[in-house]
C-alpha cells in the first residue's frame, strides 16, 4: 500500500529561526557592500528604508504560514490558483535558487581571500554536489552551528564597532525620485531567504501560527538591527571612501579588520566563508525540492522524480549542481550575480503574496489581504524596475521560465498516477511485523523467517529521507515507480511472500524523519517486532548521515522489539 500519512511535526522556532537566520542572515555579508558600493555615505538612509520592506515582508509571510501549514511556499501557495501559475512560482524559486547558490559560494572565496573565487566557487559547487548524493542528515546541524558562530562574529565586530559610531559621516541624498528608487532596487536581496521559512511549516510544531511568528519576527528584527549597525560602521570607518567602496564582496571582513584587528578578521571569515558555503548548500537543497514537487504533480518530467536509494532524486540533482555552475561561468561578478539574484526572489514574493491574498483560506482578515496584495504590488513594481535596469536578469528569468514552462508543455502526459491501495487481510487477531528496509532483500528474507514461526502477516516498508519535501498535500503522495529500487525490492516481497503463504502488504513513503515515521506506523499498524538491517554504510556515509538505528531504537514503544539483522558477508545466498 501507499502511505501518506502527515509528516511528523517535530521542528520547533528555536530550531526554524536558526535556519531562517542561515538564509536571511547570509545576505548581508554581501548587500551592505553593495549599498555602500552605490551610494556611498548616503548608504544608511537606503538600508533604513530595506529595513522598512523587510519587515513589512516578514509580517506578509507570518499571515501566509498561517494560511498554510502544510508547506506554503510560492509554490505550493500559487498551485492553488491555477497549475501553471504553480509552476511560474515554482520555477522563481528555482532561479533564486540556482543565484544563490553562484552569490553565496563565490562570495565565500572572496571572503578567504583567495585569487580567482570564480574557480574555487565552481569546485566547490560541484563538491556540494556530490556530497547531497547521500542526502546527508546531519548538514542541517551543521549549518547551526555555523550559523551560531557566524551570529558571535556579528556581535563582536557590533560591539567593538558601536563606541565609534557617533562619528558616523552621513550624507542625505538628494536625487529624484526614480533615482531613489532605482537605488533601492539594488539592494532588494536582502529578502532572501524569507520564502525558506514558508516551506518549512509542513513540519513545524503546532500551532504552526505561533511557531511561525516565533521564528520570523526574531530574525527579522536581529537582521534589521545588526544591518543598521553596520550601515553605520560603514560610514563611521575612517577607511578612505574610495578604498571602502572596493570591498563590496566583503565588507564584513573590512569591518572586522578597521573595529577588531586582523587576526580576528580572518578568524571571522573563515566563518562568513562556512556560512556562504552553508547557504550554497541549502540553495541546492531547495532546487532539489522544486524540481521534485513539479515532478512528483507532473509539471515536469517524471525521471526528475526518480530517486537514489538515498532518497536524492539525480537528475534534478544534476540540474542543481549544474546550473549554479553554468551561472557562474556566464557571471562572475559579484554585482553582475545580485542583479540575477533579486529578479528570482522579488518575483517569487509578489507570486506568493498575490496567491494567499486570493486565496479561500479561512483565517485571513481582509486588512491582512489588503496587505498582501500591498506587497505583491509593490514587489511587482521593483521584479519590472529590474527587468527594465537590468535586461540580462530578464533574460536569465526568461531563459528559466521558458525552459521549465516548455518541459511542462511537452512532459503534461507523463503526470504522475498514485496507484491504488493494496487491500490483502490480515489475521485480526494475528501478531504482525513490520519489516523496514533500505532496498535489502535480505532483511526481507529474515523477517519472512521470523513471520513463519509466529504465523504472522508482515508489512514491508520502504522509506526515503528528503529533507527537500515541499507543501505536503493530503490524499497526494509519491509513485513507487519513481524509485526502481522500491519497484524491485516489493516485487521481491511479494514474490516470496505468495511462494511461503504469508500475508504481505507494502508501505511506501518519502519523509523528512523516517525514523520517526517508522515508530508511528509500528504503532498505528500494532506490530510486535520491528526488522531493520544493520548499517553496511562506509565512514563517509556515517559521518554525513549518522546512525539511525538508535533513533529509532528510542522512539519505539517498550512492547514493540526492534531485531537488528547483520548483512550476510559478500556473496551468500540470499544478499540480493
Amino acid at each position: 500500500m501507499l502511505s501518506f500519512g502527515k509528516r511528523p511535526r517535530e521542528l520547533a522556532w528555536y530550531h526554524a529561526g536558526p535556519m531562517l537566520f542561515g538564509d536571511w542572515g547570509t545576505s548581508r555579508l554581501y548587500v551592505l557592500g553593495i549599498a555602500f558600493a552605490a551610494t556611498g555615505h548616503e548608504s544608511l538612509v537606503y538600508v533604513l528604508a530595506m529595513a522598512g520592506v523587510l519587515l513589512v515582508v516578514a509580517g506578509a509571510y507570518t499571515v501566509i504560514c498561517r494560511a498554510y501549514p502544510e508547506g506554503g511556499g510560492v509554490y505550493a501557495a500559487a498551485r492553488e490558483q491555477a497549475p501553471v501559475l504553480g509552476v511560474i512560482g515554482g520555477l522563481l524559486l528555482f532561479a533564486d535558487y540556482t543565484v544563490t547558490a553562484s552569490l553565496s559560494a563565490l562570495d565565500a572565496f572572496h571572503y578567504l581571500g583567495l585569487p580567482r573565487p570564480d574557480l574555487f566557487a565552481v569546485a566547490a559547487l560541484l563538491l556540494l554536489g556530490g556530497v547531497h548524493f547521500f542526502g546527508p542528515k546531519r548538514a542541517g546541524v551543521l549549518a547551526l552551528w555555523i550559523a551560531a558562530g557566524a551570529f558571535v562574529c556579528y556581535l563582536v565586530v557590533a560591539a567593538f564597532a558601536t563606541p565609534h559610531l557617533g562619528g558616523a559621516q552621513l550624507d542625505v541624498p538628494h536625487a529624484t525620485p526614480a533615482v531613489h528608487w532605482t537605488r533601492l532596487v539594488h539592494i532588494v536581496l536582502a529578502l532572501s531567504g524569507v520564502e525558506a521559512v514558508a516551506n518549512m511549516t509542513g513540519i513545524m510544531v503546532s500551532p504552526v501560527a505561533r511557531t511561525a511568528r516565533r521564528t520570523i519576527w526574531p530574525v527579522a528584527i536581529e537582521v534589521v538591527a545588526l544591518n543598521v549597525v553596520f550601515a553605520l560602521a560603514m560610514n563611521a570607518a575612517t577607511i578612505p571612501e574610495a578604498e571602502l567602496r572596493g570591498r563590496e564582496e566583503d565588507m564584513l571582513r573590512a569591518l572586522a579588520e578597521h573595529y577588531v584587528g586582523p587576526g580576528f578578521a580572518k578568524g571571522a571569515s573563515v566563518v562568513f566563508a562556512l556560512l556562504l558555503l552553508s547557504a550554497a548548500s541549502t540553495a541546492i537543497t531547495g532546487m532539489l525540492g522544486v524540481q521534485f514537487s513539479m515532478a512528483r504533480d507532473g509539471e515536469l518530467p517524471r525521471a526528475m522524480a526518480r530517486l537514489n536509494r538515498y532518497g536524492v532524486p539525480l537528475i534534478a540533482l544534476v540540474t542543481a549542481t549544474i546550473a549554479p555552475v553554468v551561472v557562474l561561468t556566464v557571471q562572475n561578478d559579484l554585482a553582475g550575480l545580485a542583479s540575477l539574484y533579486a529578479i528570482g526572489v522579488v518575483g517569487a514574493i509578489a507570486l506568493n503574496g498575490f496567491a494567499t491574498a486570493r486565496s479561500r483560506r479561512p483565517g485571513i482578515g481582509r486588512r491582512e489581504r489588503i496587505g498582501l496584495y500591498a506587497v505583491a504590488i509593490f514587489m511587482g513594481a521593483v521584479w519590472v524596475t529590474i527587468g527594465v535596469e537590468k535586461p540580462q536578469a530578464l533574460v536569465f528569468a526568461g531563459v528559466v521560465l521558458g525552459t521549465g514552462l516548455l518541459l511542462r508543455f511537452g512532459f503534461r502526459s507523463y503526470r504522475a498516477i498514485a496507484r491504488p491501495v493494496e487491500k490483502v487481510p490480515f489475521p485480526a487477531d494475528a501478531p504482525r511485523l513490520l519489516v523496514a528496509t533500505r532496498g535489502d532483500t535480505w532483511v526481507v528474507d529474515r523477517a519472512f523467517d521470523r513471520a513463519i514461526e509466529l504465523g504472522a502477516p508482515v508489512v514491508v516498508a520502504l522509506l526515503r529521507e528528503a529533507s527537500f519535501v515541499f507543501g505536503e498535500r493530503r490524499g497526494e503522495g509519491l509513485d513507487p515507480a519513481l524509485d526502481p529500487e522500491a519497484e524491485r525490492v516489493f516485487a521481491y516481497a511479494r514474490r516470496c511472500a505468495q511462494d511461503r503463504n504469508i500475508p504481505v502488504r507494502t508501505l511506501y513513503e518519502l519523509t523528512s524523519s523516517p525514523m520517526a515515521v517508522i515508530a508511528d506506523h509500528a504503532v498505528t499498524l500494532g506490530v510486535v517486532e520491528v526488522h531493520v538491517g544493520g548499517s553496511r554504510r562506509t565512514a563517509l556515509e556515517k559521518m554525513l548521515r549518522g546512525s539511525p538505528l538508535e533513533e529509532l531504537r528510542m522512539l519505539l514503544p517498550d512492547d514493540v522489539r526492534m531485531i537488528v539483522h547483520r548483512p550476510p558477508q559478500r556473496g551468500v545466498a540470499g544478499a540480493a
